[in-house]
């Protein structure tokens, strides 16, 4: 009798092992598919228990981080996409996904960026943000030749001419800068492609043009404050004091905290 109550146990501890062992299985499918159909917030509830008893699992960590990236949770991603690395998932897109985040979160970190590159060196969207990061630091030349692999790589790139444009606009190396800008506006305009159009040909003193490369930024975005203010040197420029005069006042009304980012008291002469 006792020996039978013995196995009575051992099967009913087997069944109930078995069953958790199931549940573990069919919260882990539930898990990856949500992941997979991008329903991260349903993704992330199923991850984080899984991930509570399973810390190190690589796979688990990079779907929670990536989730949680996807959620904007960045400080939350960093953590966990961090784990999975340090858990053997290393890999190009973990270390982008890693280089991105700092991004986003207004630090450009460069070291996870060149990783991905050292690991896939067709990563085109890794040599766009090295370039990036590159040219916030100050280091034009060495950005220069990161941002034209990535155009090598993705010729039809708009952001990539439009960052290779900025970059020659550095270095002082007008006309290729107008040629890269022109580029990205043939593959897709936007208020920003024809406000830096607008800032190099004023660099240039080709004021008319650039006061139409304004208006034109302004007409995709009439709150662009840099595209209003370039507009209004452009009409002082070419003596239209009234109407420039205008557009700083419209600056003023839209943001009066602005002039701490532009000085605006050299218009103060000609617009009292």
């Amino acid at each position: 009798m006792k020996l039978n109550r013995y196995c009575w146990l051992l099967l009913l501890i087997i069944f109930i092992s078995c069953k958790k062992l199931g549940t573990k299985e069919s919260d882990r499918k539930n898990a990856i598919s949500f992941y997979q159909n991008s329903n991260f917030d349903s993704a992330a509830l199923y991850l984080k228990e899984i991930q509570v008893m399973n810390p190190e699992d690589k796979e688990i960590n990079y779907y929670l981080g990536d989730s949680y990236y996807h959620m904007g949770e960045l400080g939350k991603a960093a953590l966990y996409l961090s784990k999975a690395r340090s858990n053997g998932l290393n890999n190009s897109e973990v270390n982008f996904k890693l280089g991105l985040i700092g991004v986003k979160s207004g630090n450009c970190f460069l070291s996870p960026f060149f990783e991905a590159i050292e690991q896939d060196s067709t990563f085109q969207k890794a040599w766009y943000h090295a370039a990036y990061c590159l040219a916030n630091e100050g280091q034009y030349i060495k950005a220069y030749n990161f941002i034209s692999k990535s155009i090598e790589l993705k010729n039809d790139d708009h952001l990539s001419y439009i960052l290779r444009s900025r970059i020659l606009y550095q270095l002082e190396d007008l006309n290729a800068a107008l040629n890269d800008i022109d580029r990205a506006i043939d593959l897709k305009d936007s208020a920003y492609s024809f406000y830096q159009k607008a800032v190099i040909l004023d660099e240039m003193n080709s004021f008319q043009e650039s006061l139409l490369n304004s208006q034109k930024a302004l007409s995709l975005d009439s709150a662009y404050l840099d595209a209003i203010y370039y507009k209004a040197m452009n009409l002082i420029n070419l003596n239209r004091f009234a109407e420039g005069c205008l557009e700083i006042a419209k600056i003023k009304k839209l943001d009066p905290d602005w002039k701490i980012n532009w000085d605006l008291e050299d218009f103060d002469k000609f617009c009292r």
